[in-house]
């Protein structure tokens, strides 16, 4: 009888060590998935989009600091040498004292504090509906 009592005891036990370590296992991945989307930042675009290049182009656009507002006038997918990149033309009036960090490059500087025609190619990667940016971005490939 003592045996068996000895038996059960290491099977709970056994038990016990086994639902501590999924447990475990568990918050290591949710805590892993949680900092990938907080460093990735990755944008869902349901397959109902009628135009998923648009809504990368506007969600890069917002992400852009020291900016009052933009205006996206064209927004592509290309592959160029088997990477994705988003082509898009646009717009952007940069706020006040921010006017360098956006003249570089292209598009033709207003009178009125607006930034005209730019473009560039920004890198981009996707898995199923989410896309994420990569931190590319070039006027040409």
């Amino acid at each position: 009888m003592e045996t068996e009592n000895m038996e059960n005891q290491e099977k709970q036990q056994e038990a016990a060590r086994t639902r501590k370590i999924r447990v475990a296992l568990w918050v290591v991945i949710i805590a892993a998935f949680l900092a990938f989307m907080l460093i990735a930042k990755p944008i869902l675009i349901p397959s109902s989009e009628p135009d998923p290049a648009q809504k990368l182009g506007q969600t890069w656009l917002s992400r852009l600091s020291n900016m009052e507002a933009y205006e996206l006038a064209e927004a592509e997918f290309y592959e160029y040498e088997g990477k994705k990149y988003l082509y898009m033309t646009y717009s952007l009036k940069p706020k006040e004292g921010h006017l360098e960090e956006y003249n570089a490059g292209n598009g033709e500087e207003q009178e009125d504090g607006w930034i005209r025609e730019k473009n560039g190619y920004i890198g981009y990667s996707q898995i199923g509906l989410l896309y994420f940016f990569d931190g590319s971005y070039n006027t040409g490939l």
